[in-house]
């Protein structure tokens, strides 16, 4: 199990590609839409859980699920 999933510490677009079972190209696009919050550090993409969670609610509240 990899523990950056549950740390509570940011973690790359990689992971958040993972967790939303979508490909790293989809989760900058998101990020460049401004669906999906992040920060760049150094030149790298970061998001917490907090803005998956806040995704895939706004997501929930569209499509009505």
């Amino acid at each position: 199990m990899n523990t950056e999933l549950h740390t509570g510490q940011p973690f790359r677009l990689e992971i958040a590609a993972g967790k939303l079972c979508v490909s790293v190209k989809t989760v900058r696009r998101l990020i460049r839409d401004r669906a999906l919050s992040a920060y760049k550090t150094r030149g790298r993409w970061f998001l917490r859980d907090s803005d998956i969670k806040t995704y895939e609610e706004k997501q929930r509240t569209l499509h009505g699920s």
